[in-house]
């Protein structure tokens, strides 16, 4: 079938070495050469827009017009341990000699560090400076490798600290869940490029998602064609023999084989979207809150409505509570806030209609600007509401950098087997059986028998199919090259959430079709690029950009205007224009919101252990507090009227209350319900209003405050 995996690649790559024949500047014996290196570890969810450099381009100039090369000499090139200190020790020398050729035992070089020796591929080597590409290659192949990590709902929230949202809900399932962390490669977030308006530079990190699956396997199946095989009548004549008369009678019974689930999948739409029919008979007690009956057909259904209302609402209650215990501690260098972010446009939804996303600010560990001096390093330990695992570090980032992680959460369960349609649809259609390049047999075979997701939709009682769990098992098998080529393409040629999706199933498709970048002894960044930017222009020019495990879905939104990304990619299939200027980074002041936000917080912090028992916080203090930052922020600010402007204006506080009062009512709900838990695990009065007032106010300010941006041009 022509499958190039890995092994042959790095083959292929090292014959080319061998065929060239030029003078060198550095030698490389066999016995030196270095080890392979190995792969380490909707979403729908929006990402952030980044900050526009007012830094120019960093020009390589020379006296001469001579190529400049990447050279390294031997010795550092053998101590070095990994891409990231590699590159980072690569220098700039001006010269014309090039690499010398490689012997027949180098086959374990790394791909991906030849490939910067390569004197066409220089100018990529320092845009991968520029913008800490190797860093993010890095990390996630370190969550790639940390995905295969089991954590169980207990192990990551002790049992002390599980607080449930009411009395009435049954507490079997939520003890019986698994976490499975997983880091989508949409979510990789390209670094953010300096911007001088700002005390602090804002570092993302990639976006995390955590699944949690309920520990026992409710074994839901699929109604395709398989199962309807196993449920078709059967006629059976059974013979009775009687020993008295010696007579004998046939009796024919119709039966049928029995089915041991109790959870069906159904769909009419090849199996994207369904309903889980459940039996009223065989249902456990757990799902009791959660089911759903239709009048239409009798039947009665799992909601996943219903579930993700009250599984929200766990997450709301013990992820705050940990927010609320950092802030009495009055630690204010790391801070998490809950953002409720919808899926389409900003329209104010229920809460548990929005995908909650927590955020994770760290000022750098020297930064004492905002710090409380009420923090107390003896205290015993925070538990953080943020996953430590992803708490990614740049450590070459300048001590001026906010890094910011995400973390999201949703409820799903696991679907017993891929149903039949899909797989035909994936793997044994004939057009793409005959002409895959890429996975392999061998893979494909080991993919299929991976278990697929079902996630609650947004909008009613039904779930929707999640690969995300395949998509991880597919970059796993991606070597390090391949995967610094999507970083590029992400970091490039894409601006939105949307955008960055689309550009991955983009690149699966064509990693299938023409197998992993530099597999056939192709070595030019640009070629490849150009190659794989051709196939996405021809794609976005024909309205058709097929998802890649069902080549029947369009993933171009019909009602979405593409011109701006058309004619941006026909840019740079004609001149390179992302060489020197990338679409991915826009206008944004995100940055000026989150320095906002700490500032805010730290002023909270003050007054909280400055009055402690009198503390007290309504809508009218809040808005006094607001204001008092805001002057006090524009008084020294480097840009006195972009500040004024975004926060200290009529618009700005007419958005804080119109908000507070939309949201009131059903925070009051929420804090009605499930104060009485918070009381059970927190005996402390001030710990108890301390999260009301997050719940009832500060989440909901700090959400105007973040969204800003979204509001002024709705890209996120």
């Amino acid at each position: 079938m022509g499958n190039s995996s890995i092994k042959s690649s790095n083959k292929k790559l090292t014959q080319s070495i061998k065929s060239s024949q030029s003078s060198c500047c550095c030698c490389f014996n066999s016995s030196d050469s270095i080890s392979s290196f190995s792969i380490d570890d909707k979403y729908y969810y929006p990402t952030f827009d980044r900050i526009r450099s007012n830094d120019k381009q960093h020009d390589i100039s020379s006296s001469s017009k001579n190529h400049i090369y990447y050279c390294q000499s031997f010795e550092d090139l053998r101590n070095t341990i990994n891409i990231d200190q590699w590159i980072d020790s690569l220098s700039i020398l001006n010269t014309t000699t090039r690499v010398h050729q490689l012997d027949d035992k180098d086959d374990d070089i790394k791909q991906l560090e030849w490939i910067f020796t390569k004197t066409s591929n220089q100018e990529y080597l320092h845009l991968t400076k520029r913008f800490h590409l190797n860093f993010y290659l890095k990390d996630f192949q370190n969550r790639l490798k940390s995905s295969h990590l089991k954590q169980t709902f207990q192990n990551h929230y002790s049992s002390s600290k599980i607080i449930f949202p009411s009395n009435d809900t049954h507490q079997t399932t939520i003890n019986d869940f698994n976490i499975i962390f997983t880091s989508p490669s949409e979510s990789i977030i390209p670094h953010l490029l300096p911007n001088t308006i700002n005390s602090y530079q804002i570092h993302e990190q990639i976006r995390s998602k955590c699944y949690f699956i309920p520990l026992i396997d409710y074994h839901i199946e699929p109604n395709d064609d398989e199962y309807k095989q196993k449920s078709v009548p059967l006629d059976r004549t059974h013979v009775v023999i009687t020993l008295e008369n010696n007579q004998t009678a046939n009796l024919s019974k119709t039966t049928s084989l029995e089915i041991d689930s109790s959870f069906i999948f159904i769909s009419n739409d090849s199996f994207q979207t369904g309903l889980i029919r459940i039996n009223r008979e065989k249902i456990l007690k757990e799902f009791s809150s959660f089911i759903y009956n239709c009048n239409n057909d009798h039947s009665s259904y799992l909601s996943s409505n219903l579930i993700q209302q009250w599984f929200h609402t766990f997450i709301l209650v013990n992820q705050t509570c940990a927010i609320v215990k950092r802030f009495l501690i009055g630690n204010t260098n790391h801070i998490t806030c809950l953002f409720k972010e919808s899926m389409n446009k900003i329209e104010n939804l229920l809460p548990y209609q929005n995908n909650l996303i927590f955020a994770s600010f760290r000022l750098p560990s020297c930064a004492n600007s905002f710090q409380s001096n009420h923090f107390d390093d003896k205290s015993d330990p925070i538990i953080d509401a943020f996953s430590p695992k992803f708490l990614s570090h740049n450590k070459k980032l300048s001590n001026n950098t906010i890094e910011i992680d995400y973390e999201q959460y949703s409820f799903g369960l696991l679907l017993s087997r891929w149903p039949k349609s899909l797989i035909e649809i994936y793997y044994t259609h004939p057009t793409r059986y005959s002409k895959r390049q890429w996975p392999s047999k061998s893979q494909m075979d080991i993919i299929i028998k991976k278990s697929l997701l079902l996630l609650p939709n947004e909008h009613d009682h039904s779930w929707k199919i999640n690969f995300d769990l395949i998509e991880e098992y597919l970059f796993e098998l991606m070597n390090e090259s391949t995967l610094y080529i999507y970083s590029l393409c992400q970091q490039f040629f894409s601006l939105t959430y949307e955008i960055r999706t689309l550009i991955k199933h983009s690149f699966l498709n064509y990693c299938e079709n023409y197998g992993l970048p530099f597999s056939n002894n192709q070595t030019n960044l640009s070629e490849i690029l150009t190659s794989f930017l051709k196939e996405l222009y021809k794609q976005i020019h024909q309205k058709f950009l097929p998802n890649y495990f069902n080549h029947q879905l369009n993933m171009l939104n019909s009602t979405e205007n593409y011109t701006q990304w058309f004619d941006y990619i026909n840019q740079c299939l004609t001149n390179r224009i992302y060489l020197t200027n990338s679409y991915s980074i826009s206008s944004s002041n995100r940055s000026l919101s989150i320095e906002f936000i700490f500032h805010f917080i730290d002023q909270l912090n003050r007054i909280f252990h400055h009055k402690r028992s009198e503390f007290y916080l309504n809508e009218t203090i809040l808005l006094d507090l607001h204001q008092q930052i805001c002057t006090n922020l524009s008084r020294n600010h480097n840009s006195k009227e972009l500040f004024e402007n975004l926060f200290n204006n009529r618009t700005m506080t007419e958005m804080i209350q119109m908000t507070l009062t939309h949201e009131y009512d059903a925070n009051a709900e929420l804090v009605h319900n499930c104060l009485n838990q918070i009381r059970k695990a927190q005996t402390s009065l001030i710990f108890h209003y301390i999260w009301t007032i997050y719940i009832q106010y500060l989440h909901t300010y700090y959400n105007v405050i973040w969204n800003i941006e979204r509001r002024k041009n709705n890209n996120i």
